[in-house]
């Protein structure tokens, strides 16, 4: 007797799918488009209107306040997000920094003992992937007063001193520093004797400037400064001038006014 097996099954009716009829659609979103376009949106998103100032933090706890809310909201949406965005956070946007004594420990103005807390607090590739920095430069060797507002102590924070330890902080850690500008803020803003060739604080400037330049991959060094008369900055920066470009490098000199002197 043979007994033979039909194989055949037919397909259900809820199985069966019309080829023309296209399947469910994949839901889009941030972390599914491709990384080109996420990139994209990353550069629009996380570029602030205005510098990031490297100040104080509320506590040894609390992180350095660096993000506006927008830019921190998206860092917040998951893991992903935060270790693929964060980068650009410090690659795109402009940190200011300070030398002023009197603000030293101040939550509110840029000030050396948060850069130091700025430094400690982050990682190496992050420091080092910052591009652009603005210096609020504080040159006055007599200060106003000689308590700090903030209670912080002011031994050892002469503005000169403090210049040139913001200088070679920027030099040890911020290797990928390709801008920095640096401005006049000290005291006597109209009076241009807070500049002066007699005093060491045209010399200390100087010598930041110089230690500037080491930095390999720096391209632009901006320098705004009171003018005593015309053509002054250039007389006292021109070997400077001359060594930047040896190295590839632009120094640019202004005053309050951005003229050229």
């Amino acid at each position: 007797m043979r007994v033979s097996f039909s194989c055949h099954s037919q397909p259900s009716r809820d199985v069966m799918m019309d080829p023309l009829t296209p399947g469910p659609r994949a839901k889009t979103t941030l972390t599914t488009i491709p990384l080109e376009v996420r990139v994209m949106i990353f550069k629009l998103v996380l570029t602030a209107r205005f510098p990031f100032l490297v100040t104080r933090r509320k506590s040894r706890k609390s992180r350095s306040k660096l993000n506006p809310a927008p830019l921190h909201a998206l860092l917040l949406v998951n893991k992903q997000l935060y270790t693929e965005a964060c980068p650009f956070i410090y690659k795109l946007n402009t940190f200011t920094l300070g030398n002023n004594q009197l603000n030293w420990g101040s939550r509110r103005y840029p000030n050396m003992y948060g850069l130091k807390q700025f430094t400690s607090g982050l990682s190496a590739a992050r420091i080092a992937s910052i591009t652009s920095v603005e210096i609020r430069l504080y040159l006055d060797n007599e200060m106003w007063y000689k308590v700090d507002p903030a209670g912080m102590s002011l031994k050892h924070a002469n503005p000169l001193s403090n210049l040139l330890v913001l200088v070679r902080t920027l030099v040890k850690h911020f290797t990928g520093l390709r801008s920095v500008k640096m401005k006049y803020y000290g005291m006597r803003v109209f009076w241009p004797l807070g500049i002066n060739h007699d005093c060491g604080n045209l010399k200390a400037l100087k010598l930041a400037v110089n230690n500037l330049l080491l930095l390999q991959t720096l391209k632009n060094i901006e320098l705004t400064l009171p003018m005593l008369r015309e053509g002054d900055l250039s007389g006292a920066f021109g070997e400077l001038e001359t060594e930047a470009r040896e190295k590839g490098k632009s120094l640019s000199l202004c005053n309050f006014s951005g003229k050229r002197s």
